[in-house]
């Protein structure tokens, strides 16, 4: 038997759970890698281990930085965060110091890392991202010593709990398919319209990078990384967005859109005069457009209606009974043709984009998109070749 005098037992639930989670995603690394520096002091605490410390207190109980070490005090901290911790290494001025590091490091950036490697993970399709904030109400004074506010503002806004007479700050997050992709901390009066805007030019779950192209212009890419598997292998994906390939693709769209818009305008006239006999056959004539006119158009909401007409006999209407100079009726097909700007928008951003891949699994976006680049360099080659054998037959033919 064991005695219980001399061994220590300990229970792990959701701590566990959250550890294992953290470790999974890559969290520890992440955060290591962003906060250590090659010329610094080795911490004594990797930062990723802090990080995950702090985070399990968050989830689990959410007790204050400064009452860590009691939240921990019956807890095994070397099996749990893989890693030898002592209850005394716990104390707000560890924490304190590693949350201003990750401000400088930039906590939206290093979070929107972490999201995108759990999407890539787990196989997470994002087509759409769908923002919103919500307030949190604040109580006291949060000044820093000099008087400031810091990054920032408690203020009052419109708030989302109701309490108008608080100050507040905002929370703006981004969720795809339910998981959340990107997080921003905000001032208390920061309203929606101007968070949406800004969010569409910082999307930092996507790398940015600048290239030179062949005319020696600076190019920005943006690079969205994945994972998939073809016929057995393991590829890494670069899906890359280039706003220089958009007026080309403008261009080319738009003689689309105007090719439309002219075949449409060609069935407008055409029905605008043809008369059907009853509502079936031109409800018939409605459901053959539909599926072979119109079912390849692609940038434009294309409507079909019935229009019903009188139509009268010939000769003067009876005094009598004018009602029976109406005997017949006459239908019409009429067509409206809206062009839809969304739709327009989203195949020039789609066009913009491509998608580069490799087979070496430890290749970034970024690093793929570079050595693509370099497909330049053959090209070239392949002119100078070809300018090569044409002086060669050139120099036969003469001799």
């Amino acid at each position: 038997m064991v005695d219980p005098k001399i061994v220590d037992t300990y229970i792990v639930g959701k701590e566990g759970f959250i550890v294992g989670l953290c470790e999974s995603l890559g969290i520890p690394e992440t955060i290591n890698q962003t906060l250590e520096s090659e010329d610094g002091r080795p911490v004594d605490i990797p930062y990723g281990v802090s990080a995950m410390i702090m985070m399990v207190n968050m989830c689990h109980d959410h007790r204050a930085l400064s009452r860590l070490a009691e939240y921990y005090e019956y807890s095994d901290l070397e099996g749990l965060f893989h890693y030898p911790v002592q209850l005394d290494q716990l104390n707000d001025d560890r924490f304190g110091g590693l949350l201003d590091l990750l401000y400088e490091a930039g906590c939206r950036k290093i979070f929107t890392q972490i999201a995108a490697k759990a999407v890539s993970l787990y196989g997470i399709e994002v087509k759409t991202i769908n923002f919103d904030t919500t307030s949190k109400v604040m109580w006291g004074k949060y000044e820093s010593s000099d008087g400031s506010m810091g990054a920032i503002k408690m203020d009052f806004g419109h708030s989302k709990d109701k309490r108008e007479d608080k100050k507040q700050i905002k929370f703006g997050i981004g969720c795809a398919n339910g998981l959340v992709v990107d997080a921003r901390v905000l001032s208390g009066n920061m309203d929606d319209k101007t968070y949406n805007k800004e969010n569409l030019n910082e999307l930092d779950f996507l790398q940015t990078l600048a290239l030179e192209n062949a005319k020696g212009e600076s190019v920005v890419y943006r690079i969205l990384e994945k994972t998939c598997e073809y016929a057995g292998h393991m590829l890494s994906l670069a899906v890359c967005y280039s706003e220089s390939l958009r007026p080309s693709k403008e261009k080319t769209i738009k003689k689309v859109v105007v090719k439309e818009s002219e075949n449409i305008a060609s069935f407008i006239k055409t029905f605008a005069k043809r008369e059907f006999a009853c509502v079936e056959d031109a409800t018939l004539e409605i459901a053959k457009l539909e599926k072979k006119s119109f079912n390849k158009v692609r940038f434009h909401d294309v409507s079909c209606s019935v229009r019903e007409e009188e139509k009268r006999q010939r000769g003067r209407p009876s005094k009598k009974n004018p009602e029976t100079s109406t005997q017949e009726h006459k239908y019409f097909v009429d067509i409206i043709s809206i062009v839809n700007e969304q739709k327009i928008n989203h195949e020039v951003n789609q066009a913009c984009c491509f998608v580069l891949c490799s087979n070496d699994t430890a290749l970034r976006g970024e690093a793929i998109l570079r050595e693509y680049k370099t497909q330049d360099s053959v090209e070239k080659k392949i002119s100078t070749v070809k300018i090569a054998s044409v002086c060669r037959c050139y120099l036969f033919r003469i001799s």
